[in-house]
């Protein structure tokens, strides 16, 4: 009898066992945790907030750059960024590479220095991390909102680069022998 008791035990104890994996526990998630992903819409009002400092190209230079198609699509890229415009960044990958690949290898003359192409290096990877940063959904606003700060930082130094480069040219005074 004593035998008989152990086994129903074990037996009992084995199909309770079996019951209870069955059985799915609930889990209650406080409405503190649950975290609401709301679409991410920036707009011109935080483009203006921005602060940064943002130059002009210089008009004499306008006649010898208008013959730099890729730096016209960039230009206006920017142009429509300043403006809320993100469809050029937010477009395929492929798109924005090619517009930095054309200003890239057509440089005209005047334009290709050394320290022009490095500004249009910090131009590209901005530009490749700001399509990055707009078409990730996990991105944070904040973050987009400062990497397309970066891009108007690194256009504003671009241009900069490009009037100092002429102005030079221009202030060339030869020294007496």
């Amino acid at each position: 009898m004593r035998q008989l008791t152990v086994n129903s035990f074990g037996i009992l104890g084995l199909i309770l066992i079996c019951l209870a994996c069955g059985e799915k526990a609930e889990v209650e998630v406080p409405v503190e945790q649950v975290l609401i992903v709301e679409e991410i819409r920036i707009t011109q009002k935080d483009i203006d907030s921005l602060d940064y400092v943002d130059y002009a190209l210089d008009p004499e230079i306008q006649q010898a750059i208008s013959q730099w198609t890729g730096f016209q699509e960039l230009a206006s890229s920017v142009d429509y960024l300043k403006t809320a415009d993100l469809t050029f960044f937010k477009s395929d990958i492929q798109e924005v590479k090619d517009a930095l690949q054309k200003c890239e290898f057509n440089v005209t003359k005047p334009f290709f220095t050394d320290a022009i192409m490095a500004r249009l290096v910090v131009v590209e990877t901005k530009f490749l991390k700001l399509q990055n940063d707009l078409t990730l959904d996990n991105i944070p606003k904040n973050e987009q909102l400062t990497s397309i700060k970066e891009v108007f930082i690194a256009w504003s130094n671009f241009i900069y680069v490009i009037n100092k480069k002429f102005e030079f040219e221009a202030n060339d005074v030869s020294r007496p022998e």
